[in-house]
This record gives C-alpha cells, sequence and structure tokens, in this order.
C-alpha cells in the first residue's frame, strides 16, 4: 500500500468518523428533554391543543419514533384523554436539523384512541390550550418627593419577558393514520357514533384545514345501526367538514351520499343525503338487535335527505321516499294490530308483492304521506299524515 492510498483511507476513515459523530450529536438533541420541551410546545402552539409526547428516538437513517402521545383534558373534575396515541413513525429530512428545521417528509400515526365529548350547546369542539396570562414588567421606580441627593443610584435592569432561544420551526409534508379508534359520546356519556378500524391519509395538512381520503371498517351509529367498509374523500376548511362522496355497506346493499357539518357552529349544523340500494332489511334489523317480535325481511331501496342541528331533534327536516322488493312480515305487532282493524286474517303473515313509502320529517317527528302495500289477494294504500 503506497504512502498516497494510505491518506484517502485515513482521510476517509476521519470523514465517516466525524460524520458518526454529527449523527450522534443530532440523535441525542433529538432524544433531549430540551427538543421534546421544543417539539411539544410547537405542535401545541399549531394544533391549539395540549398535546404531550412520551419518548422520542431517531435512527442514522432518518426514521423518526414517538411513543405515548396524549392530548389531556378535563373531565368532571379529573384528568382523561381526549386522544391517546401508542406509537407514531415518521421520516425526517437531515439536512434542515443543522438549522433548527424538523421537516417531516412522512408521518404515520399508529392505533390512535379518541374519546370526543359533545360540548355546550351541541357543539363538537376540539380541547384548546388554557392561555396563560403574560408576565408584566415592573413599573418604573417613582420619583421621591422629597429632595433627592445629588447622585442617585441607577436604576435596575427591567426583566426580560421572553427568552431569546430561536423557537423550533416543524412542517408536515404526508400524514396518514392507520388503525384508529373514535367515539363520539353526548353529555350525559351516551355513545353516539362508534368509528373502528379508521385509516386515514392527509396529502395536503394546513393550519386550520386539511383534506384526504378516509377508509373505515365499521361504523355504529346509536349502538344499533351499522355501517361496513365505509369509504369517502374528505376537506375540512373555514370551518365546514365535508364528505362530498361516501361508500359504504349496509345489510349487504349499498349507502352512497354526502355529508355537509360545521361542527363548531352551535347545534352542529348538518346537510345529509344518502341513497340505498337492495338493503337486506332483515340483516339491518338483526345487526341492530331489534325485538324479534318485529320480523320483516325484503330489499330495501331509497333516498333520504336531512337537515338541521345535530342537537335539536326538532330542527331536522326532510324526508325520504323507499320501496321494499320481495317483501315478507310475519307476527309482528305492527301486521297483528292492522289484521285486528281490518279484519284481515292475511295480515298476519304478509308475503309482499310491492310496497313504498314517502315520508317527511320534521318537528321531531316522521310523518307517512304515502304508504302503499299490495299482496296477491290485497292492496292498502293510505295516504294523509299519520306520524309516528
Amino acid at each position: 500500500m503506497n504512502k498516497f492510498t494510505k491518506a484517502v483511507l485515513i482521510a476517509g476513515a476521519g470523514v465517516a468518523g466525524i460524520a458518526l459523530l454529527v449523527l450522534l450529536a443530532i440523535n441525542l438533541y433529538v432524544e433531549s428533554s430540551r427538543f421534546q420541551a421544543q417539539l411539544e410546545s410547537h405542535l401545541s402552539r399549531e394544533l391549539e391543543m395540549p398535546l404531550k409526547v412520551g419518548r422520542i428516538h431517531l435512527s442514522p437513517f432518518g426514521k423518526l419514533k414517538a411513543r405515548d402521545l396524549s392530548i389531556p383534558i378535563e373531565r368532571e373534575g379529573s384528568s382523561v384523554e381526549f386522544l391517546h396515541i401508542p406509537n407514531l413513525s415518521a421520516r425526517v429530512a437531515w439536512g434542515p436539523l443543522f438549522t433548527g428545521k424538523l421537516v417531516v417528509e412522512e408521518l404515520t400515526i399508529h392505533s390512535p384512541k379518541v374519546e370526543w365529548m359533545q360540548g355546550k350547546k351541541g357543539r363538537w369542539k376540539l380541547p384548546k390550550i388554557k392561555k396563560e396570562k403574560k408576565e408584566v414588567a415592573d413599573p418604573e421606580p417613582q420619583a421621591p418627593t422629597e429632595t433627592a441627593p445629588a447622585e442617585e443610584p441607577a436604576p435596575a435592569p427591567r426583566r426580560k419577558l421572553f427568552t431569546s432561544r430561536q423557537p423550533l420551526e416543524f412542517r408536515i409534508a404526508v400524514a396518514r393514520l392507520d388503525h384508529g379508534t373514535f367515539r363520539f359520546v353526548d353529555r350525559k356519556g351516551r355513545e353516539l357514533a362508534r368509528f373502528e378500524g379508521v385509516s386515514v391519509s392527509c396529502p395536503e395538512i394546513r393550519k386550520g384545514s386539511f383534506s384526504g381520503v378516509a377508509d373505515i371498517e365499521k361504523v355504529t351509529f346509536h349502538e344499533k345501526w351499522v355501517l361496513h367498509h365505509f369509504r369517502t374523500p374528505f376537506a375540512y376548511q373555514d370551518g365546514e367538514l365535508t364528505f362530498p362522496e361516501i361508500q359504504a355497506t349496509i345489510g349487504g346493499g349499498t349507502l352512497t351520499g354526502t355529508y355537509q357539518m360545521q361542527p363548531e357552529e352551535e347545534g352542529s349544523p348538518f346537510r345529509l343525503k344518502i341513497d340505498l340500494g337492495r338493503v337486506d332489511l332483515g340483516e339491518v334489523l338483526r345487526e341492530a338487535g331489534v325485538d324479534s317480535t318485529l320480523r320483516a325481511e325484503g330489499l330495501l331501496q331509497g333516498t333520504l335527505t336531512l337537515e338541521g342541528r345535530a342537537s335539536d331533534e326538532k330542527s331536522i327536516q326532510g324526508g325520504g321516499s323507499f320501496t321494499l322488493d320481495q317483501g315478507r312480515m310475519e307476527q309482528n305487532v305492527f301486521a297483528q294490530m292492522l289484521g285486528q282493524a281490518l279484519q284481515v286474517e292475511e295480515f298476519s303473515r304478509l308475503e309482499l308483492q310491492e310496497s313504498r313509502l314517502n315520508c317527511r320529517v320534521g318537528d321531531g317527528r316522521v310523518y307517512i304521506e304515502e304508504l302503499f302495500l299490495a299482496t296477491k289477494n290485497l292492496q292498502l294504500m293510505e295516504i294523509g299524515r299519520a306520524h309516528v
């Protein structure tokens, strides 16, 4: 080995050693309590929520991992978790770290759990940071009333209100969420909706707005009505949450529609439109755990439109139109009462050839505008304003 080759190898080893020392120094900085405090402070300020970060680790390949992230809130005098993230991983750009910037090229949130309680006046507000009062500087010393001596002591310097430490700059390019669980409960703790197996992709995140696509394995409303394979693009901007293209399955059939909501406005105003296609009514009732006295089958199709304030049932207005193919009702209270009233024995077991229903929603009630039932030997039509 000649001297030139040996010099090159020594120089290369020196450069590699310096690079390793630099990476080690950056890793120690990222895992330090000072960096964690800066990160918590910046994220809390950007999200406007009191975020707590557990442990942080940065690999030499730019892989950032964090554990036990949470957003604690006070509820009925005790501290509970609005959000808990057991694991978070991110791909970080090395270059900006040398200038005090943390640029996350891709963020993945694993198995988060959210429990969101409805606020006052039906609002759905995110927990906010309590604003701390700014420290007020000591007032100027007042001039003495008596004659001052010829030489006065210099006044004490004022205290600085803020440190000169440069804040950490933080930016996320792409965010993803996998296998999350979200619960929405009213002020009495009753579950309004549960979302399980939630996966979300957000290619665009800005302060006060975001958009992406959500895939949800199972959605349950009021612990009864169940949707499967829920998928929709979404956007949040100017205080409005929009699901412009909902697709899901219910009772083996299809559900499509749109949904808009202003969650932070009083009453949470919303607009909903859904279309049902070949939904197995019997499967829906069985999955909802409806009493066995209501035994009904058939393929349900129709449309429903509603709008109003989510917290006020009487404000909700709209209507729907439905048809039931291959319908059948057996030994249920409704059929028995109808059969007794009309003295028609066939009502104890209805084999429907054709059936349709038009209804209107308002004042907290459902008004039946038209009901048509037809069997082989019987036709029944009711047009009026019956309500349930």
